[in-house]
């Protein structure tokens, strides 16, 4: 009697232990089927571009973070901390950035059209191929930045600082350039087609192959720009007021 109750009882602690086995079996599969589809749910979120569209991020640190395409359409960003953030493609159209701190930053392709952009750090960040038309960049120091090929067609840039800024093929046409400082900027093909230059520092700019045709140039400092044949200077504003104008473009005026 007692061995069949042990058998029996050996029998049921076995089919327990089986049972308990597949049940452990099955919730491992479960728990590795759902950590895949949470892992791939939030891979899908982090692969997103990151939405700040109309949000007040005013005095936020983005400083050093990777923004690639993220949207700050109409955000109010104003004195926020980007530098040296990566900030590649995203859409900062119409926003504030009033005194914003993007020193450094990498602005490739953004659009920037229409931003307030007064009083913003902008030394030495890459704005490569980005749209700032219309933007208002007052008081805003570039220093060293990078602007090739950047549109400012209608832009102001009253009293910013452009000094050994990469501005070759940029469009500044019909841009308010009064009082900037563009000394040791290159220049060369730049569209200032009746760009506002008055008080401007142009000195050792380079302007090889610029159009400066109907510019204003009066009481700017001229002193040791470099140009060439390909400089288009018709119908510009020199007057007796610009400070140090070459010879040859004094004569060149003087025969047209």
């Amino acid at each position: 009697m007692f061995s069949k109750v042990t058998r029996l009882t050996e029998f049921t602690c076995s089919a327990l232990f089986t049972c308990r086995k597949s049940q452990i079996a099955l919730e491992s599969v479960k728990a590795d089927t759902q950590g895949v589809s949470i892992s791939n749910l939030a891979f899908s979120i982090l692969a997103m571009p990151l939405n700040f569209s109309g949000q007040n991020k005013r005095g936020h640190s983005f400083k050093g973070q990777d923004l690639s395409e993220a949207n700050f359409s109409y955000a109010d960003i104003q004195s926020t901390d980007f530098s040296g953030a990566n900030l590649n493609s995203a859409n900062l159209d119409g926003v504030n950035l009033k005194s914003a701190d993007l020193r450094g930053a990498n602005l490739y392709g953004v659009n920037l059209r229409g931003a307030d952009l007064r009083g913003a750090k902008l030394s030495c960040a890459n704005l490569d191929g980005a749209n700032l038309e219309g933007v208002n960049l007052d008081g805003a120091n570039l220093d060293s930045a990078n602007l090739f090929g950047v549109n400012l067609f209608g832009a102001n840039l009253d009293g910013a600082n452009l000094s050994s800024a990469n501005l070759s093929r940029v469009n500044l046409k019909s841009a308010n350039l009064f009082g900037v400082n563009l000394s040791r900027a290159n220049l060369t093909n730049a569209n200032l087609d009746g760009a506002n230059l008055e008080y401007a520092d142009l000195e050792s700019a380079n302007l090889d192959g610029a159009s400066l045709s109907g510019a204003n140039l009066e009481y700017t400092n001229l002193t040791k720009i470099v140009w060439n044949e390909n400089t288009r200077w018709q119908d510009v504003r020199v007057g007796e007021t610009a400070i140090n104008v070459p010879q040859a473009l004094l004569e060149q005026n003087q025969s047209t």
